[in-house]
């Protein structure tokens, strides 16, 4: 989630992460609810952000599902960024890690560096060129 390639890294990863809360949350699901605040990098800007983030792993599964949800540290209060934010994490459900659906690689966002072109220079006359 923090690191540069993490959910709020497109710039950098974040810097002064701080866990704020870290409790088990009471929901049926069971799992673990975080409260973090950090700083992201926008640009050439810094943005204090707040964010909840809650980890469930499915009934018979090794896996575990992180839900994440947050918004400016100036929107978490005077904007209900905080209760909107826990709304959200809190509908988290997982009844199951069984499923019909078939694997689809196109869907993982994991797999998109293993579809990325290859731009390693020719070997006649220089330059880059992409490559099926």
């Amino acid at each position: 989630i923090f690191g540069i390639s993490g959910r709020y890294g497109a710039y950098g990863a974040p810097q002064d992460v701080r866990v704020l809360r870290d409790e088990r949350d009471r929901s049926v699901d069971g799992g673990r609810l975080l409260e973090y605040s950090f700083t992201a990098l926008k640009g050439n800007a810094e943005v204090q952000r707040r964010a909840f983030v809650k980890a469930v792993s499915p009934p018979g599964s090794k896996d575990v599902v992180i839900l994440v949800a947050g918004t400016t540290a100036s929107r978490w209060k005077k904007e209900n960024g905080e209760k909107t934010s826990r709304a959200v994490v809190d509908s988290l459900r997982v009844s199951s890690s069984k499923t019909n659906l078939k694997k689809d690689e196109a869907s993982d966002y994991r797999t998109y560096k293993s579809k990325m072109p290859d731009l390693s220079p020719q070997k006649e006359g220089g330059g880059a060129t992409y490559r099926d």
